[in-house]
């Protein structure tokens, strides 16, 4: 039997702490978004147009950069970049 893609259930990854929405996503989408650190998926509407700019829209989710502090901390800390 051939199954679809695999989903994930994921937190919300807008700036509000106290957010506890999900976002359904396909595994290897949320890997392409994650593969630059500043991406994120959320919710729409979650989003900061002040320190965020959308670059995608899915099915259930925007994908936002960030460039703002949450953006900064992201590129720092980030296990996927080779230059940490």
């Amino acid at each position: 039997m051939i199954s679809g893609p695999e989903k994930l259930e994921i937190l919300c990854e807008c700036g509000t702490p106290s957010c506890t929405e999900r976002v359904r996503i396909d595994a290897a989408v949320y890997e392409s978004v994650r593969g630059e650190a500043t991406h994120f998926a959320l919710i729409d509407g979650h989003q900061d147009p002040a320190v965020e700019d959308i670059l995608q829209t899915g099915e259930s989710f925007l994908v936002a950069a960030n460039y703002g502090a949450a953006g900064t901390v992201a590129r720092r800390t980030d296990p996927r970049s080779s230059s940490r």
